[in-house]
């Protein structure tokens, strides 16, 4: 009976000390945290006004270039 309580109890505290999984949740984090804020960049370059700044970027450009 004492063999077994200590089976056990070794392969508990070998359970609760394994971080193996931790990289797992680190990595669903990082995917989280990148697809928010691909969604937040997409948001803003499809707005109205990313798009005037774009054109009045290349427009002060090419007037330079041009005259």
């Amino acid at each position: 009976m004492r063999n077994m309580s200590t089976r056990i109890t070794r392969n508990l505290t070998r359970i609760m000390s394994d971080e193996r999984g931790m990289t797992t949740v680190e990595y669903a984090m990082g995917t989280a945290a990148v697809v928010g804020l691909g969604g937040v960049l997409i948001k803003f370059f499809s707005s109205d006004i990313f798009r005037d700044l774009i054109w009045s970027i290349i427009r002060n450009s090419l007037s330079s270039f041009i005259g």
